[in-house]
């Protein structure tokens, strides 16, 4: 067991792991010092300025690093770790960089920005004040983030509110994220199911399958979507939108349109109006009203 004390006399100490063999367990507190606290043995622990450095720690490691917010001139300490083979749990830290962790991720009241990659196990992820970026997580479930979100080769992915634009790529089960407060874009996601629900700017999907969609769009939509049978779609989007359907569409699609609809056959009215069309047997029904002008691409409607 190894037990040590570093002072801290900056505002963003940080702390750099690796090759830890057991759990991490980063918690707050309000002294201006980060306790050390490993179970086994540590082969390399020191001091570098304002790094705490740690490296091939055998057994589960804690530290308790400085939290102290309420002031003029706030002290909170970043945590770099990679190849940490057991479970990641922080809170109350600033930046957070993790990679290669062989378990569980959770994070708690990080209050700036999140980088997590090669998660074996899933990533849980409250209140972050910054930006999130995820790569190669089977599961990630996050609120409350305060800046963007980059997800890349994700199993699945659930999102309660966040501020900024979300990147997704390769979601490989389901992407459902109720509010975006800037852009959206979508691709890659041919097997996923895709369901948000309120955009602040534009929505991009360039490739998805929707099960069942409300969704609030206050920019401009561009759509290319699979519509599974029997699924009930409602948009509403303030700007302009424009709806590329498969070959073998299987959809009714009811429409009111404040500028002009068209599709690859013709113009369905100008000006604004009421559009309805029938794609294949019309299992799936997308209602959707938008402000502006309506796009229709891809297979001809039936009637």
């Amino acid at each position: 067991m190894v037990q040590q004390t570093f002072p801290v006399d900056t505002r963003k100490p940080r702390v750099i792991i690796t090759h830890l063999d057991g759990n991490l367990n980063v918690q707050p507190w309000e002294n201006q010092a980060i306790l050390v606290d490993a179970a086994g043995e540590v082969e390399i622990l020191r001091q570098e300025g304002e790094v705490v450095i740690i490296a091939h720690c055998h057994g589960d490691l804690t530290l308790w690093v400085p939290a102290i917010t309420m002031t003029i001139f706030p002290i909170t300490t970043s945590i770099a770790a990679t190849d940490v083979s057991g479970h990641a749990t922080l809170e109350k830290t600033r930046n957070v960089s993790l990679r290669n962790v062989g378990g569980q991720v959770v994070l708690r009241d990080i209050r700036g920005n999140v980088d997590v990659e090669e998660v074996q196990e899933s990533t849980d992820a409250t209140s972050i004040g910054g930006n999130l970026t995820a790569l190669h997580v089977p599961h990630l479930s996050a609120q409350n983030i305060g800046g963007n979100a980059q997800l890349t080769a994700l199993g699945a992915v659930e999102i309660q509110k966040l501020g900024g634009n979300l990147d997704a790529a390769l979601i490989e089960s389901h992407l459902h994220c109720r509010t975006v407060g800037g852009n959206c874009n979508i691709h890659d996601c041919a097997n996923a199911d895709v369901n948000i629900r309120t955009v602040g700017g534009n929505l991009r999907c360039d490739d998805g399958t929707l099960s069942g969609l409300l969704s609030s769009v206050g920019g401009n939509l561009h759509l290319v979507a699979m519509f599974q049978p029997s699924s009930q779609s409602d948009l509403h989007v303030g700007g302009n939108a424009h709806v590329t359907l498969p070959p073998q569409a299987n959809l009714t699609l009811h429409a009111t349109v404040g500028g002009n609809a068209s599709g690859p056959d013709g113009t369905y009215t100008r000006g604004g109006g009421f559009v309805n069309l029938v794609y294949g047997e019309g299992m799936a029904h997308l209602n959707t009203i938008v402000g502006g002008n309506l796009s229709l691409a891809g297979c001809q409607p039936r009637r």
